[in-house]
C-alpha cells in the first residue's frame, strides 16, 4: 500500500548513503512523504527474526534517528537517549528526554506537574487556556489537523477488516442530501472554537487547512474562497424540512433515532454535547432521539471502522505536503473511507492521470468543494494548540505534516 501511495516502481541502495527511487509518474509530494515515519528504513531480517515481538520492548526496536529508547516502562515513563550512531550526532545537544506516562490523565494533573517543576512542557485545553494563555511561558503551537463529524451513508460496504455480518448499513435519514447539508449548516462552529476550545483553533468550513499548502504563491484557501456549508440555521431548517418531506416524514412523533459515536476525552465530550444541542434544535418537532455512545479511543476506532455508527467525531492530520493527504481517504475504494462515500466525479477530480500540473491543482481545489457539498463529512475546527514550556528549553521544531515535533535541536539550559 505504501508503495502505491508514493507511486514507487523500484528502489535501490546505491551505497551506504544513497537511495535511488524510480517513480511511475511525477509525485510532487514525494520527498515530503519520505519524511513520514512509515518510510523510515529498518533491516528486514531483524523484523522477520523478531516476528510479532518486534516493537514490543525498547530493545526490540530499530533506531536511526537522533535518539533511541533506552527505557520503556509502559505505565510510568519512557526515555529517549542520544544516539551515538546518528549520522549528525554532533548536532544533538540533549543527552536524554524523559516522557512521563500518566494513566487517567487530565490537564489539571499535567499543569500541576509543570508548576511543580517536574515536567518541562504541558499542553493546555479548556479553562486552562483562558487562565494561562497570556503567561510568559505560554507557546502557540502550529497545527494542520482538522476535526470533523463523519456521517455514515453506508453505501460502500464493509471495510477489509469488518466482516459482512458486523458492518452497518447507515441510517436511512442520511441517504438524503438535504438532511446531511442541514446538519452541516446547523452547527455553530465558531461557538465551539471560541467558547469550548478557546486555544486559537478556528472554525472549519474546509478540509484542506488554511495557511498550509500553496502553488505558485497562491494558497489553497485563496483558490477556494470562504469555504463550504457555512453556518446558517434558517437555511439548515429549511433544508431539513425539505429533506424529511422527500423521505416521506411529516412533523410528529416519528420514533426515529440518531446514534453519535464519540471517544473518551473531556474536550470531545463537550463538543459532542454541544453538537447534540444543535441537532436537537434542528430536528425539533420530528420525533428524532439523539443517543451518544462514548468509548475508549481504540474501541471507538474499531466501531467506526466496522460502520457501527450514524455520526462519529474524528480528526485527521497530514502525512505529507500535498492536498491528496486529505482528499485520497474519501476515494471510493480507500480503506479509510469509513462513511461509505462514493462519487465518480470526485474520484476523477482527485486522480492526476492525464493532467498537467495546473489542472491537477485546480481539480483538487474543486474536489474539496464537491466532497464537502455532499456533506458526508462536516468539518468542525482546524486545531491550534497552546502549551506551557519551560523558558530554559529551546530548539524544539514543530512540523505541519508527518511527525509533528523534532527534538534533534532541543536543549535545556541548566541554571547555575
Amino acid at each position: 500500500m505504501l508503495a502505491d501511495v508514493a507511486k514507487i516502481v523500484s528502489y535501490e541502495a546505491v551505497d551506504d548513503a544513497t537511495l535511488t527511487v524510480t517513480l511511475a509518474e511525477k509525485v510532487p509530494y514525494f520527498l515530503s512523504n519520505m519524511a513520514f515515519p512509515s518510510f523510515y528504513p529498518i533491516p528486514k531480517e531483524r523484523v522477520e527474526a523478531l516476528g510479532e515481538g518486534y516493537g514490543t520492548t525498547a530493545e526490540d526496536l530499530w533506531y536511526n534517528g537522533p535518539f533511541y529508547m533506552s527505557k520503556w516502562d509502559h505505565s510510568v515513563e519512557f526515555v529517549w537517549t542520544r544516539n551515538p550512531e546518528y549520522w549528525e550526532a554532533e548536532v544533538v545537544r540533549t543527552p536524554a528526554v524523559t516522557f512521563r506516562v500518566i494513566e487517567q490523565y487530565d490537564v489539571a494533573t499535567g499543569v500541576a506537574l509543570y508548576d511543580e517543576g517536574q515536567i518541562d512542557a504541558v499542553g493546555l485545553s479548556g479553562e486552562f487556556v483562558t487562565q494561562r494563555k497570556n503567561d510568559p511561558d505560554a507557546v502557540t503551537v502550529p497545527d494542520t489537523a482538522v476535526f470533523y463529524l463523519m456521517i455514515n451513508v453506508g453505501n460502500a460496504g464493509p471495510t477489509a477488516t469488518a466482516p459482512d455480518d458486523q458492518a452497518a448499513a447507515g441510517n436511512p435519514l442520511f441517504d438524503n442530501l438535504k438532511v446531511r447539508q442541514a446538519i452541516a449548516k446547523s452547527i455553530d462552529k465558531a461557538y465551539i472554537a471560541d467558547n469550548i476550545l478557546k486555544n486559537g483553533s478556528v472554525p472549519a468550513y474546509h478540509f484542506i487547512p488554511s495557511n498550509y499548502l500553496s502553488k505558485d504563491g497562491v494558497g489553497f484557501e485563496d483558490a477556494r474562497g470562504e469555504g463550504y456549508m457555512l453556518t446558517d440555521k434558517a437555511e439548515a431548517r429549511a433544508l431539513f424540512e425539505a429533506g424529511m418531506t422527500e423521505l416521506g416524514y411529516a412533523a410528529g412523533e416519528n420514533g426515529l433515532s440518531v446514534n453519535i459515536l464519540n471517544y473518551e476525552s473531556a474536550t470531545a465530550g463537550l463538543i459532542i454535547e454541544f453538537v447534540k444541542q444543535e441537532l436537537d434544535e434542528l430536528f425539533a418537532g420530528y420525533g428524532i432521539t439523539i443517543n451518544i455512545s462514548t468509548l475508549p479511543f481504540a474501541q471507538k476506532l474499531t466501531e467506526a471502522e466496522a460502520g457501527r455508527y450514524d455520526i462519529t467525531f474524528a480528526g485527521w492530520g497530514p502525512d505529507y505536503d500535498w492536498p491528496t493527504t486529505y482528499l485520497d481517504m474519501w476515494l471510493t475504494d480507500n480503506a479509510y473511507n469509513e462513511v461509505g462515500y462514493s462519487s465518480a466525479e470526485y474520484d476523477a477530480l482527485v486522480s492526476p492521470a492525464g493532467k498537467d500540473d495546473a489542472q491537477v491543482w485546480a481539480d483538487l481545489v474543486k474536489a474539496e468543494g464537491v466532497f464537502l457539498n455532499d456533506a458526508v463529512m462536516v468539518p468542525i475546527y482546524q486545531r491550534a494548540g497552546i502549551s506551557l514550556r519551560n523558558p530554559m528549553v529551546s530548539g524544539i521544531v514543530y512540523h505541519l505534516s508527518g511527525y509533528d515535533t523534532s527534538l534533534k535541536w532541543a536543549f535545556k539550559e541548566v541554571a547555575e
